[in-house]
């Protein structure tokens, strides 16, 4: 059911976006492809956040929401990858005597997965950090919060030298540390999460100055940007017809709709490669943060709800003797 719903979450918002794009804006199918690429992906972060309040994160509907968000991200970013090379090499045709560029995109995105999966599946990182346990202070975190950067900087790097773009490379990495599990390692997170706002902060405001003022400020750009959240927020939550029960449904709907940093690094690389124009770049950059925005209190507001409700009806129900 994960794979139903991340599936679905991608195709619905990438194939009405590239359509309104082409048909009603009059984008190339390039850039029109690359705006419903920004609303393909969904905030694993957020998420998991709100169902740990809610205590259901360790439960079966947290265990779906997680899945179809993970999943939802990898495809989001191979998209990303994809149409980052198009968009930076113009053409798909083989240099002569040489082999077509996206012939070799192609296998370097199925090496990377396929590495990704058995680096995963054989719990390297666990290994790695197992390791580094016997070997240093159970009490220090400073060798495991250098791991975990040296590893996101070699996965970004081999991404890179592969032809696809750092952050595919990071975000395999990050799922391949996800296996790890033990108690330093989340004390190493806390240490770890300080830095993560800073590098946060610092990507949004590059994605600021790649955008002049006049370009948020304009009426056209926020009639768009509010468009484009409508349609991004409907575009995932049809994915709760997926399931029998409407209540889980409306939960893992309201879960998707959350976008995040995968949207935002699109509208990076879209205003890098000069795939969109201004307004486009600025009313989807807008758009992603108010689907953001709106997703993730909708979203708490009903899982904290339902867990308030169960939690009642297990007080009312009589203890049988």
């Amino acid at each position: 059911i994960a794979t139903a719903v991340a599936f679905g979450g991608v195709l619905i918002p990438l194939l009405s976006f590239a359509a309104l794009g082409h048909y009603v804006i009059g984008l190339e199918w390039l850039p029109s492809i690359f705006l419903g690429g920004i609303f393909t992906a969904t905030s694993v972060g957020l998420s998991v956040e709100a169902l740990k309040r809610a205590g259901k994160l360790q439960t079966n509907l947290g265990n779906q929401i997680v899945g179809a968000a993970v999943i939802d991200d990898i495809l989001g970013v191979v998209i990303l990858t994809v149409l980052a090379k198009i968009a930076s090499s113009g053409t798909g045709h083989a240099v002569e005597g040489g082999t077509n560029p996206f012939v070799l995109l192609a296998i370097g995105v199925i090496v990377f997965l396929v590495a990704t999966y058995v680096l995963w599946n054989m719990g390297i990182a666990d290994k790695i950090a197992k390791y580094l346990n016997k070997q240093y202070s159970n009490n220090s975190t400073g060798i495991f919060t250098r791991f975990f950067f040296g590893m996101l900087m070699l996965g970004a790097s081999v991404a890179a030298l592969l032809g696809l773009e750092p952050v595919l490379g990071a975000f395999g990495i990050g799922v391949v540390l996800s296996k790890v599990d033990n108690e330093i390692k989340h004390s190493a997170w806390e240490k770890i999460e300080g830095y993560i706002h800073i590098f946060v902060g610092g990507f949004l405001v590059s994605i600021g100055t790649m955008l002049p003022r006049a370009a948020l400020m304009n009426f056209k750009v926020w009639m768009w940007a509010i468009l484009f959240t409508i349609l991004a927020f409907v575009g995932k939550y049809l994915v709760k017809y997926l399931f029998k029960n409407k209540q889980e449904g409306k939960l893992v709907g309201l879960a998707m709709s959350i976008r995040g940093e995968v949207g935002l690094v699109f509208v990076a690389v879209a205003l890098a490669n000069h795939a969109l124009d201004e307004t486009m770049a600025a009313a989807s950059l807008l758009a992603v943060i108010l689907v953001t925005v709106l997703g993730a209190i909708l979203f708490e507001k009903e899982i904290m709800k339902q867990a308030a409700s169960e939690k009642s009806a297990e007080i009312e129900t009589p203890v049988e003797a």
